[in-house]
């Protein structure tokens, strides 16, 4: 059981075994520490843009999030000018650490491939490791906050650990013809 905190209540919480072992082993944090349901992020014009993790948003059930998390391209990967390739991956967020006054996200990333599933869709893996048993578990990674690059549309695929998702609207038009490119 862990604390949930937030601003005007705490919650005793049951996390899954798969998280409470990244949490309490393999992250690194120092126990006790504080989860937290909310970060918001304000753009250069004021602009809020808020991510939450909660266990039982406004008392209805729980909210995760999906966010892009960016990520250095895998083997040092560069463009044509040398430099390196950023890329947005997909993620569930589970909550957020405060660790050395700096907040960070506790995601659940997907793979680093994606493929095509329709021209609005794509298909992803979630990241899963195999323990000493033979079990599939979650892979759990705590990213700095600065590295969400905003809000994605996911949604659970009929296959075990994989998600779809679903392309921005606005970008639409460009996935059906290149005559939107220069206007």
């Amino acid at each position: 059981m862990f604390d949930w905190k937030e601003k005007s209540q705490s919650y005793q919480i049951e996390l899954p075994n798969s998280l409470l072992s990244f949490l309490s082993n393999d992250s690194g944090l120092d126990l006790p520490f504080e989860i937290f349901t909310e970060y918001n992020r304000f753009d250069n014009h004021d602009v809020v843009t808020k991510f939450r993790a909660h266990p039982n948003y406004q008392g209805v059930g729980e909210w995760f999030d999906n966010s892009y998390v960016q990520y250095e391209k895998p083997h040092g990967r560069r463009n044509n000018n040398h430099e390196q390739v950023i890329v947005d991956v997909p993620c569930k967020i589970f909550g957020f650490i405060a660790i050395d006054n700096v907040t960070h996200a506790l995601i659940h990333p997907c793979d680093f491939k994606s493929v095509d599933y329709s021209v609005i869709t794509k298909k992803w893996k979630l990241c899963y490791t195999t323990t000493d048993q033979n079990q599939n578990e979650p892979s759990y990674e705590i990213v700095a906050c600065d590295t969400l690059s905003g809000h994605c549309f996911l949604f659970p695929d009929t296959v075990p650990g994989q998600c779809i998702q679903v392309i921005e609207v606005e970008k639409w038009p460009g996935l059906f013809s290149n005559a939107f490119n220069s206007i």
